[in-house]
């Protein structure tokens, strides 16, 4: 699979997405869609807009380590890994929908689980998304997925639940 570690900024994801450009059909031994470049386009300057406007930040975590890969299904999955808290953001170009999913992986509680199908067409969920990733990060909650603030409430759409890299 394409994967690569993300350190940088902004300017780095944007040429990432740029790079599924050129994943012609059958890119996975023989698997994959060929990504729609307007679709890759809409990612790229709703996350320079979101992130002008909003002050989104999904990439610069203190010691967390940072996917954003391609899936055989032309979707997006974003991926962060920071001790036993593993977070995605499974973006769906077609509907403009992501599915934000944590899981932490506690020794002692066992694991606990929290999944929302965010809108990424308006503001209200990236800022949701900003929100609960600074609880995260920059606050090292990760210990637990008690937060004020609840999960948006939309259901998950069915695209999601088939499998696919």
């Amino acid at each position: 699979m394409i994967a690569t570690d993300a350190d940088g900024d902004l300017a780095d994801l944007v040429a990432r997405l740029e790079e599924f450009k050129s994943l012609e059909a059958g890119w996975l031994n023989g698997e994959g869609l060929a990504y729609e470049a307007a679709k890759l386009d809409w990612l790229a300057e709703t996350l320079a807009d979101r992130s002008s406007r909003l002050g989104l930040d999904l990439r610069l975590r203190p010691n967390c380590g940072f996917v954003a890969s391609p899936r055989i299904d032309c979707r997006v999955i974003f991926e962060w890994m920071k001790n036993d808290c593993m977070i995605s953001l499974d973006i769906d170009l077609n509907l403009r929908v992501g599915v934000w999913n944590v899981l932490l992986l506690d020794c002692e509680r066992g694991a606990d689980e929290e999944a929302a199908a965010l809108d990424l067409d308006g503001d209200e969920d990236w800022l949701w998304l900003r929100r609960r990733l600074d609880a995260i990060f920059r606050r090292h909650l990760c210990r637990t997925l008690d937060f004020d603030e609840p999960v948006p409430s939309r259901p998950i759409p069915s695209v999601f639940n088939q499998t696919s890299l």
